[in-house]
């Protein structure tokens, strides 16, 4: 992961200051993570589908493996990947506050092309803000909170359906807060007046395919909406 993020960054430019902020310097770690926690919810998956256990289905004329009544394995891999993707939700938006702020990049205040009279991408800092107060409520524990049922022969639960909804959900919230960094970062990129480092090139033309260059202030939702809307491209 490491190794990718100097690719895509470079090594061209002379740092600003002796340490970056810590939601630049810790990027690598919390992708990694995320990485991880998806490898092992894929794991869980497969034991799930491929284990034996005390409830199978009957599928198309055979018994399937399932994760019988009580799935805590798919629960608990299902809350680790939400937390994974909720704390790097906030890395996300505490990064892009960063690149706001004159005394971090050396840009225009708020990334506007004229501070003051333009908010800039303050809306869109907003935005992710407002997506990250969603997740929050979203990163409880699912399994927590046993009820008894079925006068006590179903005595407790995994509620990992409910797990894994939060996750879908969470993924969305996630992508939205990937939209605006991007967006933030395409106009970091073009206010710094430089050529782009070879390895983040690919990535900036994408986004230019899909938005318009910032001159001033606009209904960003649209911008933002578009990019969360497009098929990503695979890096």
């Amino acid at each position: 992961m490491l190794a990718r993020l100097r690719a895509a960054t470079g090594d061209e430019a002379s740092p600003r200051s002796l340490q970056a902020p810590v939601s630049f310097r810790v990027a690598g770690p919390v992708l990694t993570q995320v990485q991880r926690a998806a490898g092992l919810l894929e794991a869980a998956a497969g034991r799930a589908l491929t284990g034996v256990t005390d409830s199978p289905a009957y599928l198309g004329g055979r018994f399937t493996s399932t994760a019988g009544f009580h799935g805590i394995d798919l629960a608990a891999h299902c809350d680790h990947l939400t937390a994974a993707f909720c704390h790097a939700a906030e890395v996300s938006a505490a990064r892009l506050h960063r690149l706001m702020n004159p005394a971090v990049t050396g840009l225009p205040a708020q990334l506007a092309r004229d501070p003051g009279p333009q908010a800039g991408l303050t809306p869109v800092h907003k935005r992710a803000a407002g997506e990250v107060h969603a997740m929050r409520r979203l990163a409880t524990a699912t399994p927590v909170g046993l009820i008894e049922t079925s006068g006590g022969q179903e005595d407790v639960q995994s509620f990992a359906w409910e797990a894994a909804g939060k996750l879908r959900i969470v993924l969305r919230h996630a992508r939205a807060v990937t939209a605006c960094e991007l967006l933030a970062g395409y106009q970091a990129a073009a206010l710094s007046g430089q050529s782009p480092p070879v390895g983040s090139r690919a990535l900036l033309d994408w986004v230019s395919e899909i938005v318009d260059p910032i001159d001033g202030d606009r209904p960003f939702g649209e911008d933002l909406e578009r990019l969360i809307s497009a098929p990503w491209p695979p890096d």
